[in-house]
């Protein structure tokens, strides 16, 4: 598993998935699940940050009512909108 901060290490992590057929975004969801579960954290997510908005873009919730969804969005340091549809 990647250190926080490594990018060489989160580079092998992906890379390990177009070497034995994994795709990245399976690898990407079981870290998140692993760091979610390691940290006993209710959420865990990936974001991409826009001129105007944070999209999620991975999330892993222990519940399926988490209002953090993958394409919801929020303005940047404001609170979370549904997903786009």
């Amino acid at each position: 598993m990647p250190r926080a901060g490594d990018a060489t290490a989160l580079a092998s992590f992906l890379e390990r998935g177009r070497t034995s057929g994994e795709s990245a975004s399976r690898l990407a969801n079981e870290a998140l699940r692993a760091i979610r579960n390691h940290l006993g954290m209710d959420v865990a997510f990936i974001s991409e940050l826009t001129s105007t908005e944070r999209v999620f873009r991975y999330v892993d919730a222990d519940d399926a009512d988490c209002p953090v969804e993958v394409g919801g969005a929020g303005p940047l340091g404001g609170q979370l909108l549904p997903a786009r549809r």
